[in-house]
């Protein structure tokens, strides 16, 4: 599902749309990214919130824990939260706005299931920050192991 582009909608366009014989728009441009990156399917959304719900509950992950920057959205925690798992917030550095790879490592336990690693208004992170040193990990922290 796409995100409307005019809003709000005049009742006139809502009876369009139910009884036209149109196909669906979305389901075209999901089939031509599909295509495009040559996956067999592909699912759109219309907020990045959604997608990382459907991520971990599709992932089928419950009572684990995601960290999150501390400075993110509030929704991007209420995705997780309703997901059924526990957020940690993780606190910049000290000397950067971000949180660098020692921030997120005081973190990660045999419990962390995922890191949300974002950048904060055009700083780049920190990719030693993906590196899970923790508990014996040497290789990239996927959210997909």
């Amino acid at each position: 599902m796409l995100p409307q582009i005019r809003l709000p909608l005049a009742p006139t366009d809502l009876w369009l749309d139910a009884w036209s014989d149109c196909p669906d728009q979305s389901e075209i441009l999901e089939q031509s990214f599909a295509a495009h990156f040559g996956f067999p399917y592909a699912l759109l959304f219309p907020y990045a919130r959604t997608a990382l719900h459907a991520l971990i509950t599709a992932s089928g992950w419950r009572q684990r824990t995601i960290l999150c920057p501390a400075y993110t959205c509030a929704v991007v925690p209420l995705a997780i939260t309703l997901s059924g798992n526990a957020v940690e917030l993780v606190d910049c550095g000290p000397d950067h706005f971000l949180p660098g790879s020692a921030e997120w490592a005081k973190h990660v336990t045999s419990d962390t299931k995922m890191m949300i690693v974002t950048p904060l208004y055009g700083y780049p992170v920190d990719k030693n920050s993906e590196v899970s040193r923790s508990h014996g990990g040497s290789g990239y922290f996927c959210p997909l192991r």
